[in-house]
């Protein structure tokens, strides 16, 4: 119990230490840019003007955006300030309400699109010469292929839905761009892989309950192919929530990159990489509790 006590601590460490980095080297991409830095001058003497070294803001060192970047990092952190909008707001209602909205659409479409795709795959396993669950299954793959593009506009144009409920959204996500064919074509892929495992073989040599014995090798495939996906659904969530006209983090980034709102792009990009490193310490911890048996293939 220590031990593992202890590994999980080590694991937090890393993973801060890693997110840490990784907003650290997107900020030095963000400064690669003349004209974001000029954006992000001009923050600084509305904002912080004890920063300011005084000067054009184009002859100032490199150095006084990086000083700028650890008293943001400060202030956000320890103070729950993410800067402030040219109205005066602050920056953090973006991690409220737009965060949740993008959050909620992204897990509901991935949790569609996988429960869709685990029901497909059981179809095709359980009934693989029946032509009605061959059409369902072709019919499902040939939605899948459409972008979600496509399916906002004809949700907008050809149904007249201007406001549609948030199903119809959920809907097109997990549908859209290919997500539902390849969650299938992993899950199957996986479970052949299964089937040819000593582990099964043995299961069906003994008679015993292969639903039961089967149900955490297959959790882990599962919670593998939700881990991969998840960067895809949240980028496609972003292309309909802007469509949509639903306001959120997809409709946020379009307007902040119109107004050239450098902070504000910033901190969604922070929000982002945050929601990036919690899915890969939840992915490690499902794979640690769910491991089976070690699977040697014959």
């Amino acid at each position: 119990m220590v031990k593992r006590i202890r590994q999980l601590g080590r694991l937090f460490l890393q993973a801060g230490l890693l997110l840490l980095a990784v907003i650290t080297v997107e900020y030095a991409l963000f400064l690669i840019s003349p004209a974001i830095r000029e954006d992000i001058a001009a923050y600084i003497q509305r904002h912080v003007p004890a920063l300011a070294p005084g000067g054009e803001p184009g002859s100032w060192p490199i150095l006084v955006y990086w000083k700028f970047y650890f008293y943001w990092l400060g202030e956000l952190f320890f103070k729950g300030s993410a800067g402030y909008q040219a109205n005066g707001e602050n920056l953090i209602y973006l991690a409220g309400a737009p965060f949740r909205q993008t959050l909620m659409l992204a897990l509901w479409g991935l949790a569609l699109a996988t429960g869709l795709a685990s029901l497909l795959v059981f179809l095709r396993q359980s009934w693989p010469d029946k032509r009605p669950v061959s059409w369902l299954v072709q019919s499902f793959e040939a939605l899948s292929g459409v972008h979600y593009i496509i399916f906002c506009y004809f949700v907008l144009y050809g149904l007249n839905l201007r406001r549609p409920p948030l199903a119809i959204l959920i809907l097109i996500i997990a549908l859209g761009n290919g997500v539902l064919l390849d969650i299938v074509h992993l899950l199957e892929t996986e479970i052949n892989e299964i089937r040819h495992t000593r582990y099964y073989q043995g299961i069906r040599a003994r008679g015993a309950n292969r639903f039961r014995h089967l149900a955490r090798p297959v959790g882990l495939c599962l919670t593998r192919i939700v881990y991969t996906k998840f960067p895809v659904v949240l980028g496609g969530t972003f292309i309909v929530e802007f469509i949509m006209n639903v306001w959120a983090l997809g409709l946020e980034t379009i307007q902040a990159v119109v107004k050239h709102d450098q902070l504000k792009l910033l901190v969604i990009t922070v929000l982002i990489t945050i929601v990036v490193w919690v899915s890969t310490v939840l992915n490690y911890l499902a794979k640690w509790k769910l491991d089976p048996r070690p699977v040697v293939r014959l």
